[in-house]
């Protein structure tokens, strides 16, 4: 008699470029589908990235976009914690019946926990994936209107993943109760060989190329409060009182305060220094031909981004946050550079670049190193496959 095959579910919302869905997208590249059929349920459908889930996983969608429907059922659940119409919208677009997956994981904090909680099999082994500092920025909190109700849906799941171990620290300072709850970090995939190849492939004469004989910082991500870009604006204003070399600044990543950081750029009179490049779905050629990589953040539980600079051995100057502290570390042989999140702290770390490139290039190099044993996706799809089971 043939052995049934596995079934995973994942949870999420629309794909729309962010971190965790950039590294979901991953997972499910390098699934081995001899382990188990997954299926993907988005509880809103689309994003830019929707076109790269390989063809060969099962699409489930609750809503195909946002409309008034969803609206309704979500600010029911949101503001009276009415689950009802939402829980059944879910269950409809599973086909009723969620009893035959062997493992269910929502793949990120706040709604796709919450709707998790709300249809997970009691015979499944259910997983949670959370990617930010839910201690220092419980952002996903509004999700569900008080902590006890957040507590209650953890409750609902089996273990918990962490994409760094501060972020599983996080978890632990923000719901201690939950001690039986098995916790476990694993950190996010990086496939350095498609890295490498998109970035062979990549063409480095878009806007705020590299330019001969100028020192190349580059910077990527969406452009939100959380990345603080505004800080390389102010960078580019002190740099020239502290170094005569020449120097540019390449923001790469779209977002809501796109607007705003041009206009800072334009008062402060840097746009000749200062390049806002736009989103860009490969950045990794100009990536890899900068002088310096900087993550700026006011937090990062993992940052992708700092991953991926490691993996192509560009040389990291990243503020002290969760993920980058964890990444580069700063023992007898640190990976990268990590600063204050002062002006002055950041401004002191790009001149000791500047001033030592060999020692950055060494630190690099470790990096590289480092990042192509620690990020496999092999490796790391091997850890998911044994969390569930499958």
């Amino acid at each position: 008699m043939a052995r049934k095959r596995k079934r995973v579910l994942f949870i999420t919302g629309p794909l729309n470029g962010g971190g965790a869905e950039r590294v979901l997208v991953d997972v499910l590249r390098h699934w081995n589908r001899r382990r188990a059929d997954v299926d993907l349920l988005q509880i809103v459908g689309g994003g830019i990235l929707d076109a790269q889930v390989p063809e060969w996983v099962g699409r489930l969608c609750a809503w195909p976009g946002y409309c008034r429907d969803f609206s309704v059922a979500y600010n029911l659940s949101r503001r009276l914690h009415v689950h009802g119409p939402l829980r059944h919208r879910l269950r409809q677009a599973c086909g009723g019946n969620l009893d035959g997956y062997d493992a269910v994981v929502s793949f990120l904090e706040g709604l796709p926990l919450l709707c998790h909680a709300l249809i997970a099999p009691r015979s499944a082994v259910n997983v949670s994936w959370v990617h930010s500092d839910i201690y220092t920025a419980p952002y996903e909190l509004s999700q569900f209107g008080c902590e006890r109700r957040e507590r209650r849906a953890y409750t609902a799941m089996d273990a918990v993943v962490g994409v760094s171990n501060g972020v599983v620290n996080a978890f632990r300072r923000r719901f201690p109760s939950l001690k039986t709850l098995e916790l476990c970090t694993i950190y996010n995939p990086v496939d350095a060989e498609a890295i490498c190849t998109q970035a062979a492939a990549a063409p480095l004469d878009f806007e705020g190329g590299h330019r001969d004989g100028v020192f190349d910082i580059v910077a990527v991500g969406r452009l939100t409060d959380q990345k603080r870009f505004d800080r390389l604006v102010r960078l580019a204003t002190a740099l020239p009182g502290h170094t005569s070399r020449r120097f540019h600044i390449t923001i790469i990543g779209d977002g809501e305060l796109r607007d705003d950081l041009q206009q800072q750029i334009d008062a402060a009179g840097v746009s000749d220094s200062v390049t806002l490049a736009g989103y860009a779905a490969n950045p990794y050629g100009r990536m890899s031909d900068a002088d310096l990589l900087v993550s700026c953040s006011n937090s990062e539980s993992f940052s992708l981004v700092v991953a991926e600079a490691m993996v192509l051995g560009v040389p990291v100057l990243a503020t002290r946050t969760a993920g980058p502290s964890e990444l580069i570390g700063e023992g007898t042989r640190p990976r990268g550079l990590l600063c204050g999140h002062a002006d002055e702290d950041i401004l002191t770390g790009v001149l000791a670049v500047m001033d030592d490139y060999d020692l950055a290039r060494r630190r690099a190099d470790e990096a590289h190193r480092y990042a192509l044993a620690t990020f496999a996706p092999r490796t790391i799809l091997s850890r998911i496959y044994n969390l569930l089971e499958v």
